[in-house]
């Protein structure tokens, strides 16, 4: 997926621009099929683990991300 693509998504919802900036490092930073979760997006923003929740749940409601199963709760691909 280009990140254009969630972008234009992002105009619908109320998210602040700090919330875009990070959504798109985390983008940046995972590689293609690689399987992330909250632990990967705290180490990516180095923030802490409540904040990195916070972000993986903007991130699913935008439905960028398919989970994967088998790999443990809360592992996610961008689609």
């Amino acid at each position: 997926m280009k990140a254009k693509s969630w972008l234009l998504r992002t105009k619908s919802r109320t998210y602040s621009e700090k919330t875009k900036k990070y959504i798109l490092k985390i983008y940046e930073a995972i590689d293609e099929n690689q399987i992330f979760g909250a632990p990967e997006v705290e180490n990516i923003l180095g923030c802490l683990t409540s904040s990195a929740k916070e972000i993986m749940k903007k991130i699913r409601a935008l439905e960028i991300v398919e989970p994967v199963s088998g790999k443990g709760k809360g592992k996610y691909i961008f689609k």
